[in-house]
């Protein structure tokens, strides 16, 4: 009598050793892919972040430019506020949209002695 309460100790401590077992290996499985996304974040957010560490640099360096060269300066003021110099013809290109009909690019002149804005269209 004593021996079958073993045996059938042992057996339901076996069974319950190879549930716990089986409960844990299919956690193994969802817990692994849950590491794989996260990984793969991961390298997606390191690119993300190279990327704007280049776009600072960039920008610093053009603050740098924009600092000592003055012709760096009045590049970006002339393109910003669409300004033109004594004499300079000026072309637009704009896209064309799929619908739209082919225009001819459409020179500005600018007439006056000093810098002013582009007129309307």
């Amino acid at each position: 009598m004593v021996k079958e309460i073993i045996i059938w100790s042992i057996g339901l401590v076996l069974v319950c050793l190879v549930t716990y077992g089986l409960t844990q290996q299919k956690q193994l499985g969802t817990r692994y892919e849950k590491i794989q996304k996260t990984e793969l974040e991961i390298e997606r957010m390191k690119e993300e972040i190279l990327s704007l560490e280049k776009q600072v640099a960039a920008a610093r360096d053009q603050v740098k430019n924009l600092e000592n060269d003055p012709t760096e300066i009045e590049a970006v003021i002339r393109t910003e506020r669409q300004l033109t110099r004594p004499g300079e013809t000026v072309f637009r290109i704009e896209k064309e949209s799929v619908t739209e009909q082919k225009k001819q690019p459409q020179a500005l002149e600018n007439t006056d002695d000093s810098l002013s804005p582009l007129p309307a269209q």
